[in-house]
């Protein structure tokens, strides 16, 4: 198990939040409950400077999901977390196979999410070269 799998073990949520345009690229956030997570995580990600492929595979409560480097096909992190149903069958009418976006990491708060980044140049997305929805 990598050590981004054994952070990304208490991330509490995911969220899929619908694309306000036609050119906003899909988004997947995981949500913790404090910013420790996301901070150590946003550290060996930045210095991983990759693109990701991220495949997704719907549970009855939990979603599986598996982040692997775009060239490689190594996993980086592998995690179960809550969802909700409805964000998910839009998400889903939103990309096809294949289709590219981005994930983003943060904390759940007072029934709200903030993404949380530790960069010096400000927020810059994580991208993903396709996701997979199964």
């Amino acid at each position: 198990m990598t050590k981004l799998t054994d952070i990304f073990n208490f991330a509490i949520k995911a969220f899929l939040p619908m694309r306000k345009d036609g050119n906003d690229a899909p988004v997947i956030g995981f949500a913790f409950a404090n910013n420790t997570f996301p901070i150590s995580a946003g550290k060996i990600l930045d210095e991983l400077d990759t693109c990701y492929n991220v495949d997704i595979k719907e549970g009855p409560v939990l979603l599986n999901v598996t982040v692997r480097n775009e060239s490689t096909s190594e996993e980086i992190f592998r995690t179960e977390v809550n969802f909700d149903p409805n964000e998910l069958e839009k998400f889903k009418k939103r990309i096809g196979k294949g289709s590219g976006g981005c994930f983003v990491i943060g904390i759940y708060n007072q029934f709200q999410f903030y993404i949380i980044t530790n960069k010096k140049e400000g927020f810059q997305p994580y991208q993903v070269a396709s996701f997979s929805i199964s």
